[in-house]
Parts: structure tokens; sequence; C-alpha cells
């Protein structure tokens, strides 16, 4: 389920642009529907009492996202510290990670190197089509992949998607975006 809010500001704008575009292209390209991805734009790094964890406003309320073998891939953005801002325009690294099963995403397929396959299939959409989004690094070692996050969460995770054919990485992208733009649907 590609997972969008109403009310955006910001840079939920460009954010949610890019989500729902790439959303569109991987369930077509990874042969995935509303039940087995789960996208979501940018979620909240929130205190929990052992850490940090992403947490998205989901019914009414913040969840902790969390990856687990029900689904096929799990998307979300995060963001990085500093923005830098020049005059009504700022400049801001957001990690959109992924957690996806191999087996799923790629099936059928007798190459060894899914993960690389899968990576790329992200990177090369931003490259085509990512509305403004530059690629600045890609992570894909899962202790850096959620380096933004710490606790019980981060070992949760860290131990559903360390071994293969699960697989998680960040891209780490820019986007110079209007910060005093506000949308209200």
């Amino acid at each position: 389920m590609n997972n969008t809010i109403s009310i955006l500001s910001g840079i939920d704008q460009p954010i949610q642009k890019l989500q729902s575009n790439l959303y569109a292209y991987l369930i077509n390209k990874w042969g995935l529907n509303d039940n087995t991805y789960s996208a979501y734009g940018r979620c909240y790094r929130n205190k929990v009492t052992d850490g940090f964890r992403p947490e998205a406003f989901i019914g009414g309320d913040y969840k902790a996202l969390v990856y687990d073998d029900t689904i096929s891939a799990l998307s979300f953005f995060g963001l990085v510290d500093p923005e830098t801002s020049v005059q009504g325009y700022s400049n801001e690294t957001v990690a959109l990670i992924f957690c996806i099963d191999l087996s799923k995403v790629k099936p059928n397929n007798d190459n060894q190197m899914l993960d690389e396959q899968a990576m790329n299939d992200v990177i090369d959409f931003i490259n085509r089509s990512g509305n403004g989004f530059t690629l600045k690094k890609k992570y894909r070692y899962v202790d850096h992949v959620f380096d933004l996050y710490s606790g019980q969460w981060k070992k949760d995770m860290m131990d559903r998607v360390s071994k293969y054919p699960k697989f998680c990485f960040r891209l780490d992208l820019t986007v110079p975006y209007n910060s005093s733009l506000n949308q209200y649907c």
C-alpha cells in the first residue's frame, strides 16, 4: 500500500511525489501489489525508552514501522541532519530506506547478485525520474542502513533483514525545495 498524507508542506511535497512515482514503478517492475509492498513518506525519528525508531502516522496515531514476512517490500524516508537553507530555499538530505525479500521481488532469477539488481532498479528510477532528487550516498550493510535509529527496534530490524534472501539498503538523496511553500488540501 502506498501510504500518503493529504496535507503537505515543505519537504513532504517532493518526498511524496517521489514516493508515489517510485511506488507505481516498483509495483510493475517487481510484480508487487498493495498487499505486498508498504511505502511510506517521511517518518519521524521518535524517541522511545531505549533509543530512536522511525514512526509513521497511521490510523490517527504514530506507529513504529516493522518489516516482517507478511510483505515483500517496505520503504520509507527519514531526514538526515543538517538542512541548509538560504532565502527560503532549502537543500535537504533524506534517507530512503528499503527492506525487501529478494526471493519475492526478483523471483525466478538465476543471477546471484539480486541485491545489486534491486538497489539499481531504485537508483535507475531516481536518476531518470527522481523529481529533483540526486543520489548522494548508498548503504548496503545493515548496521549502516539503520544508523539513524537505535535500541531494540534497530536490533530487531537487523535480525530480520541481515540474512539472504532478506536485504535492506539506504539511499541518501538531496533535494532542493522551497521551504516556505505550503499546500493545504
